[in-house]
């Protein structure tokens, strides 16, 4: 890749090739690719919805969880 890649759009990529691999593991729960990815395209619309535009920054602290890595 020679181009600038955002988090979000390696995660969409893995879930297109391998939608049902396992992409996340905590505590014995665990998440697949193409779960990942709808939570993040989710939470991205609630930011949006919020009124949050594109290069705004978000600060986010929480413990080691899913909604973490979402």
């Amino acid at each position: 890749m020679t181009e600038a890649t955002l988090l979000p759009e390696l995660i969409g990529r893995a879930a297109d090739r391998t939608p049902q691999a396992t992409a996340l593991t905590s505590s014995g729960a665990s998440m697949t690719y193409a779960e990942l990815a709808a939570a993040i395209a989710q939470f991205a619309a609630g930011l949006r919805a919020l009124g949050l535009a594109r290069s705004e920054r978000v600060a986010i602290y929480l413990d080691k969880r899913f909604e973490t890595v979402i």
